[in-house]
């Protein structure tokens, strides 16, 4: 449901999407921590005589072999969980689930735009640009190849960002494991460092799932909208929608609430 907070309507979709991904990420935080536990350590006390303090030492038994062996270990951990795959996106990838129904969404909207709009004008029959004017069966275009091509492309577009979701969290894991056993730190010390990288993780998880979701669906308006206009030869435009009266929107946001601008002027925008 559209409401002035959510002006998509994709709030049930962004929640999905977020709590997909933080599971995702929770079966990796818990992979690699079991990984983790597994280097044998030993203990010993360092004692400062200035101080008249001690200090435990933890000494790590793993060669720098068996430490670039784990780091490997690490990305394939994340690798599998957020892509699912080591190489190419396969093809029943979880976040297809959570990107085609905003996708769908925003392209079975805008044609049912045309048909209510086609209506109104009474054009329908008339013969524009060699093509006569008809409602269009909104299944029709969700089954097309166009409509196919274009929902791949954003697919695409996704694995791409979650690779790089993938790379930066297992390069930041790696690092605090590495600074951990040079530093001759607790377990427990390391593994919270861990958890900390895996949170920052799901916050960027979060970001990807709000903006992403909106993203598909926006995206899916304005090719259905350019396809349309291009296939009649009619100018079409879209309105620029914000949620004003969310604390976080910006500015040059809602300055252009309201207002409306050819396809090409809001994608370069």
């Amino acid at each position: 449901m559209k409401t002035a907070k959510d002006p998509t309507g994709q709030g049930r979709n962004r929640k999905k999407a977020s709590r997909a991904a933080r599971l995702k990420l929770t079966a990796a935080q818990r992979h690699v921590k079991e990984l983790f536990k597994r280097i044998p350590t030993t203990t010993r006390r360092q004692v400062d005589l200035v101080n008249n303090a001690s200090t435990t030492i933890y000494d790590y038994d793993i060669s720098p072999q068996e430490l670039t062996d784990l780091n490997n270990s690490i990305q394939f951990i994340n690798n599998k969980e957020l892509l699912e795959s080591q190489s190419d996106m396969p093809a029943g990838w979880f976040w297809k689930e959570r990107i085609e129904p905003p996708y769908r969404t925003g392209t079975a909207e805008e044609v049912n735009n045309f048909n209510q709009a086609v209506a109104a004008a009474g054009v329908i029959g008339t013969v524009i640009a060699g093509f006569p004017v008809q409602q269009i069966p909104i299944e029709s275009v969700l089954l097309s190849e166009p409509y196919r091509a274009s929902l791949s492309k954003v697919y695409t577009t996704q694995y791409n960002l979650f690779k790089g979701l993938s790379e930066n969290t297992s390069k930041q894991v790696i690092e605090q494991i590495t600074l951990g056993v040079q530093a001759k730190e607790s377990p427990a010390v390391v593994a919270g460092r861990i958890n900390k990288r895996y949170g920052v993780a799901k916050s960027s998880a979060d970001r990807i799932a709000n903006t992403e979701v909106n993203k598909a669906y926006n995206d899916a308006s304005m090719d259905t909208n350019t396809a349309l206009a291009q296939q009649y030869g009619v100018r079409a435009g879209v309105i620029h929608i914000s949620a004003l009266i969310k604390p976080g929107t910006r500015d040059t946001h809602a300055a252009r609430h309201g207002n409306a601008y050819t396809v090409d002027q809001q994608t370069r925008w």
